[in-house]
C-alpha cells in the first residue's frame, strides 16, 4: 500500500477561504428538469464578490455557465415556460432587472431605474415581468413589445405610464401566501413584517423583520389556545446551512433543511 505525500498541516488562511466557490440560490425550473443557481467568487483585489448564474440538469450532468460578468448577477427567476431567466445584476451600476434565454446568448436589461430595480416577478402566463424600486415603492411591469426595449418608473407628479400604474397585482398577490394552515399547523411561507389571525383555532402570530436587509426574523405568539398546535417554518432553498431557530432566546439544537 503506497503513501501519498502531502504538505504539512497548517492553519487555514483568509486566502484559503477566498478560494472557495460559494453556491447559493438554487431554483428548480417548473418542469423539474433544470436547476438554476448562483456561484460567487471573491475578488480580493477589488474587495467584492463576483457572482454568475449557472444551470445544471436536475437528473445530473455537466453544469453550464449562463451569465458571465465582472460584477454581481443574482436572484435567478424562471419564466413559467422555462425558456427565460430574469435576474438582478449591477454590471452597469445600480442593480437592474435583466433577462436571458436559457439556451444562452447575451442578457439584456429590462429596467433603467436610477435607484435600482429588484425582486423580478413573472406573471403566471409568462408575458409580464414585474419589478419594484425599493427606496420609493414604485413598481413597473415589463411587457416586451420591441427588441431591446426597457422600462423605467414614473415620477410622483410629472410623468405617468400605464406600465407603472397598472398590474400592481404582480406584488399585491404576494400577500396571500405569507401564511397557510391545515387543521393542526400554521405554516410561515414568506418572511415579511405582518400579523396573522387564525380565528378558527384562536391563534395570532406577529412577524417582525427587516428582511432582506437583515436575515433575522422574530415571531411573537400573541394569542394561543390550550390545545396544542404546530408552527412550521419554510426554510428557503437559497438560505445557508447556518440557519437557526431560538425560542425565548434559547437556541434549538437543530437546523432546518431547505
Amino acid at each position: 500500500m503506497g503513501l501519498i505525500a502531502s504538505e504539512a498541516a497548517r492553519p487555514i488562511t483568509f486566502s484559503d477561504l477566498s478560494a472557495f466557490h460559494r453556491l447559493s440560490e438554487v431554483h428548480l425550473s417548473r418542469d423539474g428538469q433544470w436547476l438554476a443557481y448562483v456561484i460567487s467568487d471573491v475578488d480580493q483585489k477589488e474587495n467584492r464578490l463576483d457572482s454568475d448564474i449557472w444551470l445544471i440538469p436536475s437528473a445530473g450532468g455537466a453544469p453550464r455557465r449562463l451569465t458571465s460578468s465582472p460584477r454581481h448577477d443574482r436572484h435567478p427567476t424562471w419564466s413559467p415556460d422555462g425558456k427565460w431567466i430574469a435576474f438582478e445584476s449591477n454590471r452597469d451600476g445600480e442593480f437592474q432587472i435583466y433577462v436571458i434565454s436559457t439556451s444562452g446568448g447575451e442578457a439584456r436589461p429590462l429596467t433603467q431605474i436610477s435607484t435600482g430595480a429588484h425582486q423580478p416577478v413573472w406573471s403566471p402566463d409568462g408575458h409580464r415581468l414585474g419589478a419594484i424600486e425599493p427606496e420609493t415603492g414604485h413598481s413597473v411591469y415589463f411587457l416586451s413589445l420591441a427588441p431591446g426595449a426597457w422600462k423605467t418608473t414614473c415620477s410622483e407628479d410629472h410623468s405617468f405610464w400605464c406600465c407603472t400604474g397598472t398590474a400592481l397585482e404582480e406584488f399585491s398577490k404576494l400577500n396571500d401566501t405569507i401564511y397557510a394552515h391545515d387543521d393542526d399547523s400554521l405554516f410561515v411561507n414568506l418572511y415579511f413584517a405582518s400579523t396573522v389571525d387564525w380565528r378558527e383555532r384562536g391563534v395570532r402570530v406577529r412577524q417582525t423583520t427587516n428582511f432582506p436587509e437583515s436575515g433575522r426574523i422574530e415571531l411573537a405568539i400573541e394569542k394561543t389556545p390550550a390545545k396544542a398546535w404546530t408552527l412550521r417554518l419554510r426554510i428557503p432553498a437559497w438560505t445557508s446551512s447556518e440557519n437557526s431557530v431560538a425560542i425565548n432566546g434559547k437556541q434549538l439544537e437543530a437546523a432546518g433543511t431547505p
